[in-house]
C-alpha cells in the first residue's frame, strides 16, 4: 500500500513538473570564456579554432577583446599566424559562439613543441572573465602546436643501403633493387654534401634481360655528389654533380654521366627516413637522355 502511494506521488509530479515545462538556463551572472584551458594540434594542421563562449539569455550586443601572445618557442608570423582579422569578436544577443583561429607554419625543420597563450583582455559590458567561481577558470587557454618534424642525421642516411629504381623514361623496369653507398661529406646551414656510389645499378646488373653486366667485378661504381638543401626545410630541394656514373674494370667504353641538376624540388621524409632522387643519364653518343628515380628508405 505504502509503495502504491509513492507510485501516485512521481506520477503527479511528473504531471505538474514535466521535462518540457522546466527551464534549466543558465540564470545567474553573465561571463566569457573558453570552453578549455589547453588545446594541441599538430604543426601541419591548418588551422587551430579556439570557441570563445558568451552566456546565453541576453538581450544586448557584445563585444569581446582578446590577446594572443606566444611563449614558448613562438612567435608571431614566424611560427604561426592568427587569422582573424582583429583582437575583438562581436556577438549578437542570439550568438553564443565565436571563434579565434590560428594557423600553425608547417615546416621541416626540428624547432620542438611552440606554445602560445591565448587570453580574453575585456568586454564591453564588464561581463565576468572566465566561468563563475572563486578561480576564474577558461579565462585563458594553452595552445600547444606539437613538433611533427625531424633533423636531418647524416648517420642515418650514410653507409650501403639498398633502394627501388624506376625507369622512368621508356617504362623498362619499376621497383627494380638498386644498391648504393652513401657518404657525408659535409654540412652547412642546413645544407647536406653527401657522394653516392651506385647510380643506374639496376641498368648495369639488375634489370633481367637488359641488364648491361652479369657481375659487379665487372665494373667500378664511382661517386656522384649529391647536395641536400634543407636551409628552406619547407621547400627542400636537391642537386646533382655531372659526375661520371661508373667505369668497366676491363675498358671504359660507355661513358655514362648524371646529367646536372640545379636545385630541383626534392621528395624527402626525414622522420620517416625516406628520399626520391630523380636523374638523368647521358652519354655524347647517345640521341637521347634517360630519366631514373631511386627511392630509399633509410
Amino acid at each position: 500500500m505504502k509503495t502504491l502511494k509513492y507510485i501516485s506521488m512521481l506520477l503527479l509530479a511528473s504531471m505538474l513538473f514535466g521535462c518540457e515545462d522546466m527551464d534549466h538556463s543558465y540564470t545567474g551572472d553573465f561571463f566569457v570564456s573558453f570552453n578549455s584551458e589547453s588545446v594541441s594540434e599538430k604543426e601541419n594542421a591548418k588551422v587551430i579554432s579556439i570557441p570563445v563562449m558568451v552566456s546565453d539569455k541576453r538581450t544586448e550586443e557584445v563585444t569581446v577583446t582578446f590577446s594572443v601572445e606566444g611563449k614558448v618557442g613562438a612567435t608571431e608570423g614566424v611560427n604561426f599566424t592568427v587569422l582573424n582579422s582583429s583582437t575583438t569578436l562581436t556577438f549578437l544577443p542570439e550568438e553564443g559562439v565565436k571563434y579565434i583561429q590560428i594557423a600553425p607554419v608547417d615546416d621541416l625543420a626540428e624547432t620542438g613543441d611552440k606554445v602560445i597563450e591565448v587570453a580574453i583582455v575585456s568586454n564591453s559590458k564588464n561581463y565576468r572573465i572566465g566561468v563563475p567561481g572563486p578561480d576564474a577558470k577558461f579565462a585563458k587557454c594553452t595552445v600547444t602546436i606539437k613538433e611533427d618534424d625531424c633533423a636531418l642525421k647524416p648517420e642515418l642516411f650514410s653507409g650501403k643501403i639498398t633502394g627501388l629504381e624506376d625507369a622512368t623514361t621508356g617504362g623498362w623496369w619499376k621497383d627494380a633493387e638498386s644498391k648504393c653507398e652513401w657518404e657525408f661529406v659535409s654540412e652547412n646551414n642546413g645544407v647536406f654534401v653527401f657522394t653516392v656510389k651506385g647510380f643506374w645499378y639496376a641498368q648495369a646488373l639488375n634489370s633481367g634481360s637488359n641488364s648491361w653486366y652479369s657481375s659487379e667485378s665487372e665494373i667500378t661504381f664511382l661517386p656522384v655528389r649529391v647536395t641536400i638543401n634543407l636551409s628552406n626545410p619547407a621547400a627542400p630541394t636537391y642537386s646533382l654533380a655531372p659526375d661520371k656514373v661508373f667505369e668497366e674494370n676491363n675498358a671504359d667504353a660507355w661513358g655514362v654521366f648524371v646529367k646536372e641538376v640545379n636545385n630541383e624540388p626534392l621528395t624527402i621524409d626525414v622522420c620517416g627516413r625516406y628520399l626520391e632522387l630523380p636523374y638523368t643519364v647521358t652519354n655524347t653518343s647517345w640521341a637521347h637522355n634517360y630519366l631514373f628515380t631511386l627511392k630509399f628508405q633509410f
